[in-house]
């Protein structure tokens, strides 16, 4: 299988993770890039605009070096401004072997779930 890069994107809450760890049992490989989890690694630390614009920045970098070696990855990240996502397929630059997944979810469901 030729490695890849799967950007999930969605609300908070609204399953992105649990897709990708879904995924994991299928992909041998998978690597699972989770925002939340990634964010106690990278600064800025904040949700600001500019923290969320370098966080995307730094997820990007990470999917593309995983890329460059072979592993394929899912980016579970709420990246809610396009111009992230679009700069995270510029950074990427793997033509087909990126795809972006919007996970659609109503807002009741999802603070339904946060916890």
């Amino acid at each position: 299988m030729k490695p890849f890069v799967l950007w999930m994107t969605g609300l908070p809450c609204s399953g992105k993770t649990t897709i990708v760890k879904d995924l994991q049992k299928d992909i041998p490989n998978l690597a699972m890039l989770d925002g939340d989890e990634l964010r106690e690694w990278f600064s800025p630390k904040d949700f600001s605009k500019e923290g969320r614009d370098e966080h995307n920045k730094k997820v990007a970098h990470l999917a593309k070096l995983l890329l460059k070696h072979g592993v394929p990855s899912a980016v579970s990240l709420v990246s809610p401004y396009l111009e992230n996502r679009e700069k995270a397929r510029e950074i990427i630059n793997a033509g087909d072997q990126f795809a972006e997944c919007y996970v659609k979810c109503s807002l009741a469901k999802c603070e339904e779930r946060d916890v």
